[in-house]
């Protein structure tokens, strides 16, 4: 069962355990700057998705899509996808904490499964997917 899944489903799985370990790291130093140092939320959750941006690209790149071709151009399409995860968390955390006044450590775990499947759609198809097709394509004609 588990090799059925995984063949058919590995890399979204794998995507998966690798975007766990930098929800963690992301609410962990979200909550570490928002918290303990004072930083603004929209400064600790600027700080907290570079951090965690950096992690998973290492992880992705290496250990998912198995590449390591190209790789400045591939961290910045994965750092664009980020910044487009960033956005949305700021505007949530802006919406959601500041107008309605909704606690922004909830809004920002909240946000987590959107920006999960906004990034995994975008980095599968463009940043570790297109690329690779299209640097083959010129290379060969």
């Amino acid at each position: 069962m588990y090799g059925k899944i995984m063949n058919a489903h590995g890399t979204i799985v794998r995507y998966f355990v690798i975007g766990v370990s930098a929800s963690c790291i992301d609410v962990g130093a979200f909550a570490v700057l928002f918290n303990l140092f004072g930083y603004s939320s929209l400064q600790a959750t600027t700080a907290s998705v570079l951090i965690a941006t950096i992690w998973a690209f290492s992880l992705n790149a290496f250990l998912n899509f198995k590449v390591s071709d190209f790789l400045p151009v591939r961290l910045a399409l994965y750092l664009a996808v980020s910044g487009s995860g960033l956005v949305t968390s700021i505007c949530l955390l802006y919406v959601f904490g500041g107008h309605f006044g909704i606690n922004e450590n909830i809004v920002k775990i909240a946000s987590l499964p959107l920006i999960f499947v906004q990034q995994y759609l975008l980095n599968k198809h463009v940043t570790f997917r297109v690329l690779g097709r299209v640097a083959s394509e010129a290379t060969t004609t």
